[in-house]
């Protein structure tokens, strides 16, 4: 589909509807589409319907909700009152919301689980004029803009009608961490608050909480004694909805001793150490309580479930005896109309947050001026080009060298034309040293390279212009972590989320006319969690690729778009598929790439690049490797004439001096406007030059015909 189909269609299925449901839709469009402007627009078209209503747009984080909050300043009408929220430390969009004096008590607050607007806001000094205080005072209607991370934090329920843009299943899950053993012990009677929920000594109530939730331990004990149980064997156990529900209710009640305590000692105006000191002997007693009572929540949702599933899902065990327990939040929203925007959704996963999401439209549209090359040799795993704490100084001097070689292919594919390029990578890649080194010569060469990280490029505009986009690597978690992510999603579910492995099948690369080639990629053996699997791998993939609005681009600023990994990307047509060493320049490249220059002789090359080799040997060895210039892949750095303005020239020239033999070299007339003087100041006098060919007639290759025939990928490797 044409992009221009594409914003019709969207703009016309992109109306929400009311009745005697909230009714909730999705719309899954192709990065780059422009669904957020034609989402602002939709609301200006209604602008007289809304007008006492209160629409809330979530974006994936602080940055993006001011940049929306501009665009929608442009688009919308006045009357619609346009604002935006912001986290309660956020300083990109200006000062802190809460004053940076109470940042460390707000903290302190919110890690023990008390409500910093209960609490610190009503006897805080800076209450006048906060930013802070005043979302909470605003209920006007209007547009309001905000980062998702308020989907399910803060209660920001008081919306008519939200907008979600960009995935938001990562927002629900939550999680929880105890140690079995010490939330199991049943020993002894469990230490109650004497101040909460009548607890006082000696009392019937106080007397009912410890032996009813001791009894509870015992039984939980007995069920993890050898590993995660089955639901089945909690019911055998005697282990109920009902005494669930009572254990967790008690776990909070002694919880909320230590928030009554904390409390007492912010009224009492105490520092963020002092409220530490304050509450130090309560939290050792009741502190691990919140986390107990979570624990137990998820057991009672599960045991409230029909029969059928009989995993426990979303519990974790570890060998140290840690027991992790995740859970899914729910939205804010879930019981209001609701819009969500996503590139790379997954209809089961919306629902989760969505539960009466009536409609799930997707929308792929055509991108005819990208040209997609994949290097099929390699996956260029986090583990392989990101060093870790634990790796040895020969293996830290390996992935550094691997690192080096990612910004030399940027440097190469940036070319003499001085291309702008996008580099995606993992987040320690984009800040190791060797990418920022590189990054900051190539930018003092003139330049324009930008830098981004996979999990943080949702929304994210700054690559749009780019020339050539490279991605290194791809998300791959580990088994049991995604495994638990599912498990949290599905904790309620009728899905059985089960313990399996990633291991590897049989995809298939598209390419352009249609061919497939088979590849490979990862799965793992549970089909649910595949689903979150394939949105931290595959999904993130296809954003990162989105970076570059390839959909948007035109025959005057096509896009050529390099994956660096072998990971079969669905619905991306490839136009060639490489090896590394392809992409990965040697020094005639990068000479090339810098100076503008190729000499077809070695002698003559290594006369004219001092410091280059140190002996004419390896100049000539270099060359012997490449081959003629046919071989060197030049094309990689004009791949076509629309995105090459200026061909390269060839000369053919002659030194001085008897026995001298004709040779050919080639120049960037961008960089070498005058190839005879570059010759000479270099090789000395010349006997001949001639310009054989300035580049106008040049039969370079299409953005989709290109000069090498697309082969199946080798065998890959590990890394």
């Amino acid at each position: 589909m044409a992009i221009v189909e594409a914003k019709i269609q969207f703009t016309a299925r992109s109306k929400l509807e009311f009745g005697p449901l909230p009714f909730q839709m999705a719309e899954v469009v192709s990065p780059g589409v422009g669904k957020t402007e034609t989402m602002l627009r939709v609301v200006a078209e209604f602008a007289d319907m809304l007008a006492d209503k209160r629409v809330l747009v979530f974006t994936p984080d602080n940055s993006l909700t001011g940049e929306m909050h501009a665009r929608a300043k442009k688009i919308l009408p006045e009357s619609l009152n346009v604002r935006f929220r912001r986290g309660r430390t956020d300083t990109k969009l200006g000062p802190a919301p809460c004053h940076k004096e109470m940042h460390e008590k707000a903290a302190l607050i919110q890690s023990k689980g008390g409500s910093v607007a209960d609490m610190l806001c009503p006897v805080c000094p800076h209450r006048e004029g906060c930013e802070w205080l005043s979302y909470k005072a605003d209920k006007a209607p209007g547009v309001v803009i905000l980062p998702n991370n308020y989907l399910v934090h803060g209660g920001e329920d008081d919306g008519d009608i939200a907008v979600i843009d960009e995935s938001f299943h990562q927002r629900m899950t939550g999680e929880t961490t105890v140690k079995l053993a010490e939330m199991t012990a049943y020993r002894c009677l469990p230490n109650l608050p004497e101040w909460e929920r009548g607890w006082t000594l000696n009392s019937s109530a106080r007397f009912s909480a410890q032996f009813d939730l001791r009894d509870a331990r015992e039984r939980l004990a007995i069920a993890f004694a050898h590993g995660v149980p089955s639901i089945s064997r909690l019911r055998d156990l005697g282990i109920s909805v009902g005494m669930a529900n009572r254990a967790k209710t008690i776990e909070y009640g002694r919880h909320d001793g230590l928030k009554s305590t904390l409390a007492k000692a912010v009224e009492e105006g105490f520092g963020a150490e002092e409220l530490a000191e304050a509450i130090a002997d309560t939290e050792k007693l009741y502190g691990p309580a919140r986390g107990y009572a979570s624990v137990w929540r998820a057991i009672e949702t599960q045991l409230s479930r029909p029969t059928g599933r009989d995993t426990l899902n979303g519990f974790t065990l570890y060998r140290d005896g840690s027991l992790k327990v995740g859970f899914r939040k729910k939205l804010a929203v879930e019981k209001k109309p609701v819009l969500a925007l996503d590139a790379t959704g997954d209809a089961r996963l919306l629902r989760l947050g969505l539960p009466t999401l009536a409609r799930v439209d997707e929308i792929a549209v055509e991108a005819p001026h990208t040209r997609v090359i994949q290097a099929t040799d390699a996956k260029n795993s986090k583990t392989a080009l990101v060093t870790a704490d634990e790796d040895g100084e020969t293996v830290r001097a390996a992935k550094a060298t691997k690192r080096r070689k990612l910004m030399e292919v940027v440097e190469r594919l940036s070319g003499p034309e001085k291309k702008s390029v996008g580099f995606i990578s993992y987040k320690g890649v984009q800040d190791s040293e060797e990418v920022r080194d590189a990054v900051s010569r190539l930018r003092a060469q003139g330049r324009n390279v930008l830098t981004g990280h996979f999990g943080a490029l949702r929304g994210q505009n700054m690559m749009e212009h780019v020339d050539v986009l490279v991605i290194a690597g791809r998300q791959l978690p580990d088994a049991r972590d995604v495994e638990g992510l599912a498990g949290a999603l599905f904790y309620d579910q009728p899905e059985a989320v089960a313990a399996g492995g990633i291991g590897t099948t049989g995809r298939f690369y598209m390419l352009r006319g249609g061919e497939l080639v088979e590849g490979l990629a990862e799965e793992h053996t549970d089909p649910t969690v595949e689903k979150v699997r394939r949105q931290i791998t595959e999904a993130e993939l296809i954003q990162a690729i989105g970076r570059g609005r390839g959909v948007r681009r035109g025959v005057s600023d096509p896009l050529t778009v390099v994956v660096l990994g072998s990971t079969p990307i669905p619905g991306v047509i490839v136009d060639e598929l490489v090896k590394t060493e392809d992409l990965e320049p040697g020094r005639v490249e990068l000479l090339w790439a810098r100076e503008g220059a190729y000499l077809e002789n070695a002698r003559q090359a290594f006369a004219a690049f001092p410091g280059v080799w140190d002996t004419e040997e390896n100049a000539r060895k270099d060359y012997q490797r490449r081959g003629e210039v046919g071989d060197i892949s030049l094309y990689y750095n004009f791949p076509s004439r629309e995105m090459s303005p200026t061909s390269p020239a060839a000369v053919l020239y002659q030194r001085s001096g008897a026995g001298q033999k004709p040779a050919k070299a080639w120049f960037h007339l961008a960089l070498v406007p005058d190839p005879r003087k570059w010759l000479e100041e270099r090789l000395g006098p010349l006997a001949k030059f001639e310009i054989i060919d300035g580049g106008e007639d040049r039969n370079l290759p299409t953005p989709h015909h290109p000069l090498g025939r697309a082969r199946r990928p080798p065998k890959q490797p590990n890394t």
